[in-house]
């Protein structure tokens, strides 16, 4: 439904039928458009249509306008609105305000942030209601985004980024308030050479966090914090030129359960990319390189009392060293046990450690689990009880490393997929299948 090139001067429009509806208030002349005049939009008599199927839409597809204030209802169903188009996006004077009040499934609003938030004008308000509910942020050039832009939003889930320039957002208390029950962000498209930060420190809900870029090509070109909830952090880069902190994550500050998954085709830079678990944490780190070795390409800083799972890690392969796993302290391989010491978790096992690697002898040797083995490097540290000794040990093809944050608090990282030989101090370690602590 469009309503031709000029304004008819339309005040109120109510809507109602079968669902599938969609409005264009833009002009398609020179004429004044009926986004100018609209005072009231009601698409509650429309039918809703199956989810993921939009029942009503809102739309000015020339753009450009001035807007007056206006309340608008959605259908039962999903429903879009957006308020800008090919002459640009439509304003909103001092005390002009559009309420949009969303419905049971999902309402998306396609804004800018001039529209969200400009001092000493209106804005739209945006009620998202009970639904999955989506606010896509327009601009291609968002630069730090103020916290305020959420200030009269409600019920929404997911945060759509469109920029493609450099920008930052640290998350607030308006923000906390319209993403009251955790949040979904994606920022798809940053272009090369500029970078992007996400700061949800703060918050306290669960967040998927999701960020691709076209480069990495300076410091901190991607930054993301996760807040106090649950976090889903994904970072993908197409290509990487190859620069120290190109790539930081830091998990949630407090006790919680996190998934990292980086992905980029990175070159051989110390590191280039680093990731800091908190502690109390029990984070699953995925990472993927486009190159099979390199030079402490990774850093992981091991929150304390955490239980850490690495896929990708890079040990030293002969040439390169190996990623950097930094531990609690300084860390260091436990000094050598020579002497065979009866487990006292699991009968019929004896261990001895060299360079801070744990061996188990024995009749039930060949059966101890990784988990049981956990509890033996626990008690070979306990013999020294040395705050930021470490044990390490290769239980099905995976490496282990039990690490005393205190005499006798410990955190346990699993590196996937990797035998480790032995433990190092020095960086610069070439020597195969070493694994460098610090």
């Amino acid at each position: 439904m469009s309503f031709g090139t000029t304004s008819t001067g339309l005040n109120n429009l109510s809507v109602s039928g079968n669902g599938g509806l969609s409005v264009d208030v833009g002009s398609t002349g020179a004429g004044t458009s009926d986004a100018t005049t609209l005072v009231s939009v009601d698409a509650s008599g429309l039918a809703a249509k199956a989810s993921g199927t939009n029942s009503f839409t809102l739309k000015d597809t020339i753009g450009g306008h001035a807007l007056t204030s206006m309340t608008v209802t959605g259908s039962a169903g999903d429903n879009v609105y957006s308020f800008g188009g090919t002459t640009g996006t439509d304003t909103l004077a001092a005390g002009k305000i559009v309420t949009i009040n969303g419905g049971a499934l999902a309402d998306n609003l396609t804004a800018s942030e001039a529209q969200l938030y400009t001092a000493g004008s209106g804005y739209i308000a945006f009620n998202g209601g009970t639904g999955a509910n989506t606010l896509t942020v327009s601009d291609t050039s968002a630069g730090t985004v103020s916290d305020n832009i959420f200030a009269h939003a409600t019920g929404l889930t997911k945060l759509t980024f469109s920029d493609t320039d450099t920008m930052s957002l640290t998350s607030g208390g308006f923000f906390s308030s319209a993403y009251a029950n955790g949040v979904t962000l994606t920022a798809a498209s940053i272009a090369a050479s500029k970078t992007a930060t996400f700061d949800l420190s703060l918050y306290t809900h669960n967040a998927t966090i999701s960020v691709t870029t076209a480069d990495v090509s300076d410091a901190f070109a991607v930054v993301v914090y996760g807040g106090t909830g649950n976090n889903t952090i994904t970072v993908t880069a197409s290509t990487n030129t190859g620069v120290a902190n190109g790539i930081k994550v830091t998990t949630s500050s407090a006790a919680a359960t996190d998934t990292v998954t980086i992905t980029t085709a990175d070159t051989a830079i110390n590191g280039g990319i680093v990731v800091t678990t908190n502690s109390g944490n029990t984070d699953t780190i995925n990472v993927t390189t486009g190159v099979a070795s390199t030079n402490n390409i990774v850093t992981y800083n091991i929150g304390t009392v955490n239980t850490d799972y690495i896929t990708g890690f890079h040990l030293a392969d002969g040439t390169h060293w190996s990623d950097k796993l930094d531990l609690s302290g300084t860390s260091a391989a436990l000094a050598n046990i020579t002497t065979a010491t009866t487990a006292t978790s699991v009968s019929g096992v004896t261990f001895t450690t060299s360079s801070g690697k744990l061996t188990l002898a024995g009749s039930n040797a060949a059966s101890v689990t990784a988990a049981q083995e956990v509890v033996i490097a626990q008690q070979a540290l306990q013999v020294a009880a040395n705050a930021a000794d470490t044990v390490m040990f290769v239980n099905n093809s995976n490496t282990w490393l039990v690490h005393a944050d205190t005499a006798s608090t410990y955190s346990v990282v699993e590196l996937v997929g990797v035998s480790a030989a032995s433990l190092t101090a020095t960086n610069t370690t070439t020597t195969a299948n070493a694994l460098y602590i610090a």
